[in-house]
């Protein structure tokens, strides 16, 4: 899951979902994976090129409910006005190589990213789930309202803004 406040990106994960950072048209990799593979290219017993292929991938060694002492990954970063956060299932990244996903996610509109990215990924044979969260500032408000098509509305707490849409019929 994903937080951003006050100019910083606040993540907490387990198993191989991913959270990735896209800046001035690059894609980075924020979260670890945490898998048996993951900990076999961590120790340098396999290269990053032979992870991608090897055939114990799925076997992840953190997840939701599967113990009780489940010990999530927390990280954060720093954000600035248009970055975007992408949070995927590795569904989306072991069929999509990252310039593929850079290149969908500079084309269209940004409400369309996420069924870009799943239509592109609908190839594989894994379940693909993602989802995008654009940092903003708040004169930007207008301009999302346009591209949306939506009713969108702003509500101010004392931790900052919130934004949520509602569509019209």
């Amino acid at each position: 899951c994903a937080l951003v406040r006050s100019g910083k990106a606040y993540l907490c994960h387990a198993g191989d979902s991913r959270a990735y950072l896209f800046r001035d048209g690059s894609l980075a990799q924020l979260t670890h994976d945490h898998s048996y593979v993951q900990e076999l290219v961590d120790c340098g017993t396999i290269t990053v090129e032979e992870a991608e292929h090897h055939p114990q991938k799925n076997i992840i060694t953190r997840a939701l409910g599967v113990d009780y002492r489940l010990e999530p990954e927390f990280t954060s970063c720093p954000v600035q006005q248009g970055d975007l956060l992408l949070l995927c299932t590795d569904g989306l990244t072991n069929v999509l190589p990252k310039d593929k996903m850079e290149e969908l996610l500079t084309k269209g509109g940004f409400y369309d990213i996420p069924d870009r990215l799943v239509d592109a990924a609908n190839a594989g044979a894994d379940a693909v789930a993602c989802a995008a969260v654009l940092h903003y500032k708040k004169e930007t408000v207008t301009e999302l309202k346009e591209e949306m098509g939506h009713k969108l509305v702003v509500k101010k707490g004392n931790g900052g803004s919130q934004v949520h849409w509602e569509i019209e019929d």
